[in-house]
């Protein structure tokens, strides 16, 4: 066959090149992959920017292999891999990126990646990954494979060589589902100088530097973590999948129960019902009196003598 359309002919039988969607936002990083994946005899059919870009594509073009890089801008590098193996559902999907969390590759995969592979790794392990998932296989590259190793040896929730305590843990908890310290504080019946605290000691644990970055850890390890979201006066009512709720609202899993109006979450995000109308009489007069309308109490008797 010609050179052109890069069709080999192996004993007797056609052999057609692997045909892959590229997803990644820098262009730079797109040609360079393009003129790679030509160089090895890849069909590259198409490529996209974002995960909207995708999705107008992919399930026209149904490639064999799409290469994913995580880090979109402004998108979950997690759902566009949902949405992907949602549209077509036969491709072999690669994680191309930057980012060597052990616990976000256990994420990516479990959504639907086959292989994953570091932008730190000499170019030619992209190329052994798209042969490796063409050929069914799951692929990992050196770099990384230690890592994601030592990760499946913790238990979800658990962070190696960390001493992470119970209220930590809840800390981490919210942060990770987009609470703000304030709200965590509201959540956790501390106020937000305590919740500060305790974000003080994750980043000197953790060997964070600043607010932004602890949130960012969270988020990525928002999937590992089983504490409930419990919201204002009412936890909320689990669905299947959803972690199973603690056995005292406001306290590290595992304390004694709250007792009843022990903590008054204001601001919660689940409305408790209406307030309840106040007595008549509350503020010292009966309703519709002017003591009552103007909040004074009945007036007292006068000490002047009567005129005769």
């Amino acid at each position: 066959m010609t050179q052109k359309n890069h069709t080999r002919v192996a004993a007797g039988r056609r052999i057609t090149p692997t045909r892959i969607f590229l997803i990644e936002d820098h262009p730079v990083m797109r040609l360079g992959i393009r003129q790679l994946c030509e160089r090895n005899g890849i069909t590259v059919v198409g490529e996209a920017a974002t995960s909207a870009e995708a999705k107008a594509q992919v399930r026209r073009l149904a490639p064999d292999v799409v290469v994913i890089d995580v880090r979109l801008a402004g998108e979950s590098g997690l759902d566009c891999i949902q949405m992907v193996a949602g549209l077509v559902p036969d491709a072999r999907l690669i994680i191309y990126s930057m980012h060597e969390d052990a616990m976000f590759i256990r994420r990516a995969l479990k959504s639907g990646a086959r292989g994953y592979v570091s932008k730190q790794e000499a170019s030619e392990c992209l190329i052994t990954a798209i042969r490796a998932v063409q050929a069914g296989e799951f692929f990992l590259s050196p770099h990384l494979s230690q890592k994601f190793v030592v990760s499946l040896t913790v238990e979800p929730g658990t962070i190696p060589g960390k001493d992470i305590s119970e209220r930590e843990r809840e800390i981490i908890y919210y942060l990770g589902q987009g609470f703000r310290p304030h709200e965590i504080g509201q959540q956790l019946c501390l106020s937000p100088k305590t919740v500060e605290t305790y974000m003080g000691r994750l980043k000197t644990k953790l060997g964070i530097r600043s607010n932004p970055d602890l949130v960012k850890f969270s988020i990525e390890h928002a999937g590992e973590w089983t504490l409930p979201p419990v919201v204002g006066e009412r936890a909320v009512t689990p669905s299947p999948g959803d972690p199973k709720p603690s056995p005292r609202r406001g306290a590290a899993p595992g304390g004694p129960a709250a007792t009843e109006g022990s903590c008054r979450r204001r601001g919660s995000r689940v409305s408790t019902g209406p307030v309840p109308e106040m007595p008549s009489g509350r503020r010292g007069g009966r309703r519709g009196t002017p003591a009552a309308r103007t909040g004074r109490g009945p007036a007292r008797p006068s000490t002047r003598p009567r005129q005769g």
